[in-house]
């Protein structure tokens, strides 16, 4: 069932985003011309630098924060379906999504704070998800 991986990584998505923003934020601060001149000591040279500096921080630039992007717009997409498929569902079901997948809690909790038995919030999922991969699939399968 591929929509409930979706479901499943969605926080720890968002998580990465944040993380891999980092990430190229600090790779992008270390491969400044002026952070490796300050490093190496060298003067500061009209033009960003020799022609040796400027190779080096494309690449690294090339192979390191390329594939951080490249990371980001995965997580991005896993993102944006589950965003898409969210507003088909009733408030109830969307609510059991949320605290579920969202807010990480048990079966048991959500069936107390819903007032339902733990197997019938199991069963509303389960239908839900076979429902949204049936409409996944179907969307993909028409381009």
């Amino acid at each position: 069932m591929q929509v409930r991986n979706f479901f499943e990584k969605y926080m720890d998505n968002k998580i990465a985003i944040i993380f891999i923003d980092r990430e190229i934020k600090l790779l992008r601060e270390q491969i400044d011309p002026s952070y490796t001149q300050q490093l190496s000591l060298t003067p500061v040279v009209h033009g960003g630098g020799s022609s040796t500096e400027r190779t080096a921080i494309r690449h690294l630039e090339d192979k390191e924060i390329v594939q951080l992007e490249k990371k980001r717009k995965l997580a991005e997409a896993d993102i944006e379906v589950v965003d898409r498929l969210m507003p088909m569902m009733s408030p109830e079901l969307k609510s059991i999504i949320e605290d579920r997948y969202f807010r990480k809690m048990t079966w048991r909790e959500i069936a107390d704070k819903m007032e339902l038995d733990e197997r019938t919030v199991q069963k509303k999922i389960e239908v839900t998800l076979d429902q949204l991969d049936m409409i996944s699939t179907h969307e993909r399968a028409c381009g």
